[in-house]
């Protein structure tokens, strides 16, 4: 009997949240949900949970091989999704909108004196999502922020993001493309709600943001088993750092692997294996760096418009069939090219050629020789004062989170926000992998107010049954206890 109502409710499970076939294919155990809703759309969360789990655990093993560390863990509340390769037609302004606005005033908080790299699309995941997540007032700005009127808006536009960038292809050695993936691990302490709304919303968050929920406390350890776990093959990923006070975090993860073809590949190899270096030079420094060499004839350069604050030039090279890299620097070599971030990301530059159009439809560019360095870069940013600037209600005290947490839960304030990333670019063309999180706990609860009660003279009293009813039995006063 047990044995069939186990295969019942896998069954359940099965139909429910459908798996996509391409999933299996990434390196590690993938596993179906441990808990999820019936067919009445009601979560089974609350009491049952431990032995939900152990009922319900059923493990996938996937076809490729993974990484040294398998994420196993008899916590996990959700299944995250795997998106397919699709093109999506469609602007997605929203995210657009979110970059233009947040980044540069990131890049404005940050030290000028090193290099930094940030990850946009685990950026905007992660803000999304704990937004979504939180409801109330903190949705509700980040809507604004983003210029988006409603949830199913913001899911569309996430679920677009997803696909258009959590591309992955596996198919390839290695696997191109990039692989976008969100989580929330959240501390037992909490509870969560146990209804019909609840269980449709974490199927929206499961089909927008691609989501595994763990209903475990997190720290650095398990972030990154977990990272390690979800990487395709061959990819390093950053060590996670996480503050020990932290009790429930939501984290996106973004992997990018951009890979130049094998022919180009070799080309650009050649000239590295054959020493071919230029000079770079920053503050007092002067090395001669390794480079990517490219000519390009009847071509436009990236030039600022007229009027520009901080005039720069750049170029666009193609990476492989997946994506582009654009290099800008300013004219003033004592400019920094942090002040060009705003510009860059906003587009706000043209296409220069070094005549007038000849017609309508043809141009006459430059003959241009570009040389691009090899490139590498470890970010660790805390962006929590940048977030609490731009959308201030990220700050009000219980309300991470609040949308998915029961009436009788402890309540969630949001502590941190921060991304840590790696990244690459050499003549096999660019990688990174970044995971953006953001963190809070339990409110700090008041300090006792100390007072003694000490019944030292006469007192009134009730005793009571107790039960569900408490039903008073005695009541009285008392003026000499007489014992």
């Amino acid at each position: 009997m047990k044995k069939e109502l186990k295969k019942d409710l896998q069954a359940k499970i099965a139909d429910i949240t459908p798996v996509d076939e391409a999933f299996s294919e990434l390196p590690y155990e993938a596993k179906k949900p441990r808990m999820a809703f019936g067919r009445a759309g009601k979560w089974a969360f609350g009491g049952g949970l431990v032995a939900g789990v152990a009922v319900l655990g059923l493990t996938f093993l996937a076809l490729a091989p993974g990484a040294d560390v398998t994420f196993e863990d008899e916590s996990q509340l959700s299944f995250p999704t795997y998106r397919s390769r699709m093109e999506i037609t469609h602007d997605v302004p929203a995210y657009e909108t979110f970059v233009e606005r947040f980044v540069p005033a990131l890049f404005e908080s940050l030290d000028r004196s090193a290099s930094v790299s940030v990850s946009l699309p685990d950026l905007f995941a992660a803000l999304a999502l704990s937004a979504y997540l939180s409801g109330g007032a903190i949705e509700s700005e980040f809507l604004s922020y983003v210029g988006l009127e409603s949830e199913d808006e913001l899911l569309s536009t996430c679920s677009d993001v997803f696909r258009m960038l959590g591309n992955l292809d596996e198919g390839g050695e290695p696997p191109s493309g990039g692989l976008l993936l969100s989580s929330l691990f959240l501390d037992p302490i909490y509870k969560l709600r146990d209804d019909e709304e609840m269980g449709q919303l974490l199927n929206d968050v499961a089909d927008a943001f691609g989501t595994a929920i763990f209903y475990r406390s997190p720290s650095d350890s398990v972030l990154n088993d977990y990272l390690r776990s979800v990487a395709p093959r061959g990819a390093s990923v950053p060590e996670i750092d996480l503050d020990d006070t932290i009790d429930c975090v939501v984290a996106s993860t973004y992997i990018g692997n951009f890979f130049y073809g094998p022919e180009e590949a070799s080309r650009y190899k050649s000239s590295y294996d054959a020493g071919n270096r230029m000079p770079y030079r920053f503050g007092e420094v002067e090395k001669n760096v390794p480079y990517i060499g490219s000519v390009l004839t009847n071509s436009p350069y990236l030039g600022s418009l007229a009027g520009s604050e901080v005039p720069f030039e750049g170029i666009g090279l193609g990476v492989g069939n997946l994506a582009n890299l654009y290099c800008f620097k300013t004219l003033d070599e004592k400019e920094s090219p942090f002040a060009l971030i705003s510009d860059i990301l906003s587009r706000n530059y043209e296409e220069k050629y070094s005549t007038v159009p000849l017609d309508d439809e043809t141009f006459f560019g430059y003959y241009l020789t570009v040389r691009v360095p090899y490139f590498k870069d470890e970010t660790n940013v805390n962006f929590t004062a940048t977030l609490l600037g731009e959308m201030p209600s990220f700050g009000n005290e219980d309300a991470f989170l609040n949308k998915i947490l029961a009436p009788e839960s402890p309540k969630a304030t949001f502590k941190v926000a921060a991304q840590q990333l790696q990244l690459n670019y050499d003549y096999m063309g660019f990688t990174v992998a970044s995971l953006t999180y953001v963190g809070g706990a339990t409110s700090t609860m008041p300090s006792p107010v100390k007072k003694d009660l000490f019944f030292d003279r006469p007192f009134a009293y009730a005793l009571y049954g107790r039960g569900n009813h408490e039903l008073p039995i005695v009541v009285g006063c008392i003026v000499d206890p007489a014992y």
